[in-house]
């Protein structure tokens, strides 16, 4: 998670300097960032794959394998693979737009964050409290979903004439 933020943070930038090591620095935290994703996808796959045998029907499968963790990890793997792809096909053609670019990493880097606190419950300190964070949330589920609908209209209105502008 760490290289990921790294190389979303620092890849531009570096990528446009005129020192070839930075350049090949940047594209080298790319390429970690991309293997490890792939890898996380990979697992995430053989877990799929493994509650699909056990489970008769796609409905079951889908009810024991998204639990909040679980859906973390999913969308957070989507999100990196989505980012990283992004990155690279920016470095070679104008037709990506920077914003979009800043939202999807910035969607990632929040389940990334998210899922550090799926670590956190391993240790004895911090382990109550994210179980509490993780029920109080569970509880809030449906008006957290309101509340974006809520959100996301308003947010649409308020932008609108600067997305029909075109600025």
């Amino acid at each position: 998670f760490g290289m990921f933020v790294l190389s979303t943070l620092l890849f531009d930038t570096w990528q446009q300097s005129d020192t070839q090591a930075l350049r090949v620095t940047a594209w080298s935290m790319w390429a970690f960032s991309l293997i490890y994703t792939l890898l996380l996808a990979k697992r995430e796959v053989h877990q799929i794959i493994g509650e699909l045998q056990e489970h008769s029907s796609v409905a079951d499968v889908m009810g024991s394998y998204f639990d909040l963790w679980n859906a973390v990890d999913f969308f957070g793997v989507l999100l990196f693979l989505a980012s990283l792809t992004l990155m690279a096909v920016a470095t070679r053609t104008d037709a990506t737009d920077a914003n979009l670019i800043r939202c999807v990493q910035a969607m990632a880097g929040l389940l990334g964050g998210v899922k550090l606190l799926y670590f956190l419950r391993g240790l004895d300190f911090s382990a109550f409290l994210i179980s509490m964070l993780e029920e109080i949330v569970s509880d809030m589920t449906s008006f957290l979903v309101v509340l974006f609908v809520i959100m996301s209209t308003c947010v649409a209105v308020i932008f609108s004439d600067a997305l029909c502008a075109g600025g």
